[in-house]
């Protein structure tokens, strides 16, 4: 077995022993559960994989709980935590910036562990959601277990931002960030040329991003949880309309948004300048037919 795919294989089976910890917090003691993880870590995972996994574990064990009084939380009521589900580099950061300026909403605060396309819901980070007043951005997968574990704690509206995934992956060679998206380790994507990164982002990344929508396409199909659509180019286009439309859907008070800040309306379409006609119809080719019709994107 070749070494990267070694690596997928270990952190698959870290992934699930960490579920199996961190879902059933106070079982174990925090340190317990951290050097029981970081020994098998140790013992499968090297490099950039086993730095990227330690990050992760540390993350969880430091993660404290709110504590909220019944004062507190009496007072959320009518201010649910606003879940928007993104692929990483879409620019949903700015969307929720806006959403906790505007409300007051809290940031800072996460549904699950891991990073895309490995993103895990995390039973007790969605408990403490359901409690309202907090809003993120994840890559949420769209699988029943994930969706099950946000209804069970009241959290049955989510917001999919959407932007073409050709056009995040354009944003991820430009500032690639955690390397974990393109299973590959920082001194390899390092050593490629620019044009060697942008083939290996669209094979791995791409493909990933293009699964990631096709899933929640499918549960919009479903209807087991109220999905709101909210396109990355509306926001460009009319800002004011993108955000009444986000409130309503939570409903919160459209009256409380100040002026909409001006937008560069051609941003959307930046990558395409930026990449050869040809990878442009490769990265097209990649994508079905589904989802050019059901989210309007250009070919």
């Amino acid at each position: 077995m070749d070494g990267s795919r070694a690596g997928l294989d270990a952190r698959a089976t870290l992934r699930r022993l960490q579920r199996r910890f961190t879902n059933f917090r106070g079982a174990f003691p925090g340190l317990t559960r951290l050097q029981i993880l970081s020994a098998i870590a140790a013992k499968i995972l090297r490099g950039d994989a086993y730095r990227s996994f330690k990050r992760e574990l540390n993350a969880v064990d430091a993660y404290k709980p709110l504590r909220r009084s019944a004062a507190e939380l009496a007072a959320l009521k009518d201010r649910p935590s606003v879940v928007i589900a993104a692929l990483p580099k879409s620019g949903a950061q700015y969307v929720i910036s806006r959403m906790a300026k505007t409300y007051g909403y809290r940031t800072g605060r996460v549904l699950g562990i891991g990073e895309f396309p490995d993103f895990t819901v995390q039973t007790w980070m969605a408990e403490e959601f359901g409690q309202g007043g907090l809003v993120t951005e994840a890559p949420l997968p769209s699988d029943n277990e994930a969706i099950q574990r946000l209804c069970a704690n009241g959290l049955t509206r989510v917001v999919l931002y959407v932007r073409d995934p050709r056009a995040v992956t354009y944003n991820l060679i430009r500032s690639p960030g955690s390397l974990s998206a393109i299973r590959l380790s920082s001194d390899a994507f390092a050593a490629m040329s620019h044009q060697q990164q942008l083939d290996h982002c669209i094979d791995t990344f791409l493909a990933d991003a293009v699964s990631w929508l096709n899933g929640w396409v499918n549960l919009l199909g479903a209807r087991s949880i109220d999905i709101h659509l909210a396109p990355y180019e509306t926001l460009l286009t009319d800002e004011t309309a993108f955000f009444h439309s986000l409130s309503t859907f939570y409903g919160l008070p459209v009256d409380a948004w100040p002026d909409a800040s001006a937008k560069d309306r051609h941003a959307a379409e930046t990558w395409r300048k930026a990449i050869s006609p040809d990878r442009i119809t490769r990265m097209t080719r990649m994508m079905p037919d589904r989802l050019f019709e059901y989210f309007g994107f250009e070919r």
